[in-house]
């Protein structure tokens, strides 16, 4: 007999740093995507040939979880990412929440 307890145990959180916490890293990889992101997350937006401008800034008006949230203006797609490990031995599911605020027109 296995203790409900047990059975359902929380799973540790893969994400690293899911709060947005800390002082913000520079982003320089394409010319049209600037601002900075949260250590641990990086864009992964210079795939996109449109190159709309991106504007990335940590928001510590608007946390969900942590001190900051991470704010993108500008263009209408954007990847913000980070690496997972891929081999894990153990099924796992992986959440992110994720708000739009829309300009007034």
């Amino acid at each position: 007999l296995v203790p409900a307890a047990a059975a359902h145990a929380q799973s540790p959180n893969l994400i690293r740093n899911p709060g947005f916490e800390g002082a913000g890293e520079s982003l320089r990889e394409c010319a049209n995507v600037t601002g900075e992101v949260a250590p641990g997350w990086s864009d992964n937006t210079c795939w996109d040939t449109a190159r709309a401008q991106l504007v990335y800034a940590l928001d510590p008006v608007a946390p969900h979880g942590g001190a900051q949230s991470q704010r993108q203006s500008g263009a209408t797609t954007a990847s913000l990412s980070q690496p997972m490990p891929a081999a894990i031995q153990r099924p796992t599911s992986r959440r992110i929440g994720a708000f739009v605020i829309r300009p007034q027109r």
